[in-house]
């Protein structure tokens, strides 16, 4: 059990949370009236994979939508790592290239870090 609150803990989830604005505003949405859109789908993603967590816990079981949720985070912080590094690199070019690609795979990266929290975060607390 207390490895269970121990990885609740050190997932991060809130930080990703406090950045997902700049993340989403690098990715193309303005601030103001797009940002509150922005939450909302946050929110409405959210919700989604909450559904979905509680669709498939008692097909799939505990143990492989643990591990899925934990290995989908892993890998959306990579993705979200690598991204972010192509965005700065980008942005301070010279040239000042095009940020898009970069902004879009943070954008969906968040959303995929999201996804897997909320599927892990359900099954470690027990539906």
């Amino acid at each position: 059990p207390s490895a269970v609150v121990f990885n609740l803990q050190i997932t991060g989830q809130p930080s990703v949370l406090y950045y997902a604005s700049q993340i989403f505003e690098r990715a193309g949405f303005a601030g103001g009236q797009e940002a509150a859109g922005v939450s909302v789908l946050l929110g409405s993603f959210k919700l989604v994979m909450t559904l979905v967590a509680v669709a498939t816990v008692d097909k799939l079981g505990r143990r492989p939508l643990l591990l899925g949720g934990v290995g989908g985070m892993v890998v959306a912080l990579l993705l979200l790592t690598a991204a972010q590094g192509g965005v700065d690199a980008a942005a301070g070019a010279a040239g000042v290239a095009d940020v898009g690609g970069a902004a879009r795979l943070s954008a969906a990266a968040l959303l995929l870090y999201v996804g897997c929290y909320q599927v892990r975060l359900l099954v470690t607390h027990g539906l």
